[in-house]
């Protein structure tokens, strides 16, 4: 599947059920790390981010084309990427919340759950695409 590429029901082979149409990505425009909010940037090396300016993340509006979570992934003290923490560690898109272990989502099938932060990162590409016939158990969803 390709950025932007439409998909319908039919197309989630995964299954509805396991699927993330969106997830929490909390207080942006303005930039947290790890529960605190930060006023000078702190650009990550990755290309897949698109970095924070004066204490902003970029590319921040909900419906902006801009908006997608990438799975780079930050270090747990959520100042560099890639690292193994998909969930918590900066808003910098990534999933973020100041929900204690994890980020809501809500799922094509309409359900919304509950995502612990201790996922492992390899495991969000296969939530977060339709087409790529990975069979998550949902006790790895949301532990």
């Amino acid at each position: 599947m390709r950025g932007w590429e439409r998909v319908g029901f039919r197309d989630a082979f995964d299954g509805l059920s396991r699927t993330i149409l969106f997830a929490e990505d909390t207080t942006r425009p303005d930039y947290y790390v790890a529960g605190k909010r930060l006023g000078s940037p702190n650009r990550p090396s990755s290309g897949g981010n698109f970095g924070v300016s004066n204490g902003a993340v970029k590319g921040a509006a909900w419906a902006g084309s801009r908006n997608a979570i990438p799975k780079d992934g930050f270090t747990q003290d959520g100042k560099s990427s890639p690292g193994p923490c998909p969930i918590n560690c900066t808003n910098n898109n990534e999933m973020y919340s100041f929900h204690s272990g994890g980020v809501h989502c809500v799922l094509a099938d309409g359900a919304v759950r509950f995502l612990s932060q201790t996922i492992d990162i390899d495991t969000m590409p296969s939530l977060i695409t339709a087409k790529g016939h990975e069979l998550i158990p949902l006790e790895d969803f949301a532990r």
